[in-house]
């Protein structure tokens, strides 16, 4: 009793959350129909590994972030958040952490002196430098530079192997965790199984390839003494370290360590290895050793590229100040801070006041807020737009109020509750994350919404025009399951019959959102039932939607006779924007050549989104820099 669900029960919103990180993301240089990588990782933050896991069985190893959302993908979300902040010009990087004040401060114009500075970004922000960071920043930044020397050394088909090869600090580290965590004799098949499949992710990394080619370089000078002496051949032992093989699934050489080696690999015989080397002239050998994997991932000469390159920026690391901004600028954990920080300064700015934790799993809606929090979120990003009661500055600014005016019993106004309208969303960055949400009830996790919302009639003629046209109604949305069925929610948006009732726009919608779950946060399953976001909360959403669309009489404002021909779209304004088409089999890739859609077109599997078609097909997607904060539109263009 007396306790208000809807403004002061806090839950966890589960994957309701993964477009809010979506419309951070656009906000900072991404493309809905960017690739995020979709499949088993290790995400490495402050000396701590997080193992993120999907809540269902996904073919796609890369999704577009708008299949991310359709799809309701685990991992692809965490990797965007991991790597939101990759897309930002080194200008634009440091303008993010100055507003959020991850930089010296400056008061007064006099700038924090960098002692003090240092502690706070440690001690507060736990941003440790250290040798072994520099190392990795250092390998980080190489990998991002060598694309084009890759090119040029003929290694272009090694470029995407380095870009995925973590480089490995702490390793050693988390299998030592994993071998404790196997100790425990209770554990069932499926613990065995995960945490087998977390050693896999452990076993190659840059370091571990590091170790693997001192060994290697000891088998080459092994075998070049082979060579001189064959008649008094003398087998070498490598089983505790690393040997030779074949890998019939590449048809490469691989120096492969013996607890990598598998089925797919035949072991070299060394005899007859030096007898064809000892036959071929010094490039030959060379390019033979060169072209050798390391555990069937770098070859050899493109671990010396990089390790090279590595060592060059290390050099120059060493020569700046550990806490400069040169240097935390490429920093990955200061670079996940920053995303983090944007994050919860944007949350805030949405309407969220629950607490907002700096964690890695921020997208499978590991934090706690009100319904009413995620409603007014939904509502800002959907519309653009925060409304805020009281006046500013006056540190007194709500995001709701109920009370409009307060009078004297003679009607003189003694309080006037003033709403202000705070633009926080560009237009091109709300209508791209709305059409995600859109594909999300048309496509994922919402379908039950587009199946079951009709539009009402309390006038038996025009209700039997509507339900003969069985019309969809362009709704937007998205579904979130709590960790463990404690929790199932929807939100979405519900837009308004356009002018002459041709359509709906976004402007005068309805933002709703629902949760079921029990006080107590018991688990909502019992044997094989499980209620989600889609089986729990979406079906009380789309009751309460049909309800709102008979009260506001949306039958009464639109027309059927323009519907009978082109169907009820979302309409909006040109912004230079384009429909694609994706495949329809793939985790939401754009079609090559690419094929654009027209808008009304519901039936197509499309991203909406920015940028250039060329006549060979080829799309060049369109990035834009506008944080909530405000400032100009950038644009600049990148293949994909």
């Amino acid at each position: 009793r007396f306790f208000n669900r809807a403004v002061a029960a806090k839950r966890t919103m589960g994957s309701a959350f993964k477009p809010f990180v979506f419309s951070a993301a656009l906000q900072l240089g991404w493309n809905a129909a960017d690739l995020l990588n979709n499949g088993r990782d290790i995400f490495v933050y402050q000396g701590q590994s997080y193992f993120p896991r999907p809540d269902h069985k996904s073919p796609f190893q890369q999704v577009s972030m708008s299949w991310a959302g359709v799809k309701s993908e685990n991992l692809a979300s965490v990797w965007l958040l991991y790597h939101l902040c990759d897309q930002l010009t080194d200008e634009e990087f440091v303008e993010i952490a100055e507003h959020l004040e991850l930089l010296p401060r400056v008061r007064n114009d006099e700038t924090e002196p960098y002692n003090v500075y240092r502690a706070r970004i440690r001690d507060r922000y736990g941003i440790v430098l250290n040798r072994s960071i520099l190392k990795k920043t250092a390998y980080d930044k190489a990998v991002k530079d060598l694309e084009t020397d890759f090119i040029f050394e003929d290694l272009a088909e090694q470029y995407p192997i380095l870009k995925n090869l973590h480089y490995g600090l702490y390793y050693e580290r988390f299998m030592e965790e994993i071998d404790v965590a196997f100790a425990d004799d209770k554990l069932k098949s499926y613990e065995k199984s995960e945490l087998n499949l977390r050693k896999d992710l452990l076993k190659v990394s840059f370091l571990s390839l590091t170790e693997r080619y001192s060994q290697f370089k000891g088998f080459k000078a092994w075998v070049g003494e082979l060579m001189r002496d064959t008649e008094s051949f003398v087998p070498l032992d490598f089983s505790n370290e690393a040997a030779l093989y074949y890998d019939t699934e590449k048809n490469r050489y691989t120096f492969v360590g013996e607890e990598i080696a598998d089925d797919t690999l035949s072991r070299v015989d060394y005899g007859r290895l030096a007898d064809y080397l000892q036959y071929q002239d010094v490039d030959a050998r060379q390019k033979f050793w060169n072209e050798v994997l390391l555990d069937s991932s770098l070859s050899v000469s493109a671990f010396v590229l990089t390790e090279k390159q590595m060592q060059r920026e290390f050099s120059y690391l060493l020569s700046l100040s550990p806490y400069s901004a040169e240097v935390l600028a490429h920093v990955r954990d200061f670079r996940v801070l920053v995303g983090l920080q944007y994050l919860i300064a944007y949350g805030k700015e949405l309407g969220i006041r629950s607490q907002l934790d700096p964690v890695l799993s921020f997208p499978l809606g590991s934090n706690v807020v009100t319904l009413l929090e995620a409603v007014r979120m939904y509502e800002a990003m959907i519309t653009g737009d925060v409304f805020l009661a009281g006046d500013e500055g006056t540190g007194n600014q709500d995001l709701v109020s109920i009370l409009d005016r307060i009078e004297t019993k003679e009607g003189e106004v003694v309080y006037q509750t003033r709403i202000r309208r705070k633009k926080l969303v560009t237009p091109k960055v709300q209508l791209a994350l709305n059409h995600i949400l859109e594909n999300i009830v048309k496509f994922g996790t919402g379908r039950y919404a587009k199946k079951n919302a009709r539009i009402p009639s309390d006038t038996p003629e025009k209700g039997e025009e509507f339900a003969a046209l069985q019309l969809e109604i362009p709704l937007l949305g998205k579904t979130g399951t709590a960790n463990n069925y404690t929790n199932a929610s929807f939100f979405g948006y519900l837009p308004f019959p356009s002018k002459g009732g041709t359509g709906m726009i976004i402007d005068g919608g309805y933002t709703v959102g629902t949760y079921v779950g029990f006080d107590n946060n018991l688990p909502m399953r019992r044997k094989t039932t499980r209620i989600t976001g889609s089986s729990g909360a979406l079906p009380a959403w789309t009751a309460l939607v049909n309800g709102i669309m008979r009260e506001k009489g949306y039958a009464d404002r639109l027309d059927p006779v323009d519907l009978s021909f082109y169907g009820l779209s979302l309409l909006s304004n040109d912004m230079g924007q384009i429909d694609l088409a994706v495949e329809e089999k793939s985790g939401g890739h754009l079609l090559f050549p690419a094929e654009t859609i027209e808008s009304r077109n519901r039936s197509r599997r499309s991203i909406l989104t920015y940028g250039h078609v060329y006549p060979t097909g080829k799309f060049k997607a369109a990035r834009f820099f506008v944080p909530f904060w405000g400032g100009e539109e950038h644009l600049f263009e990148s293949d994909l």
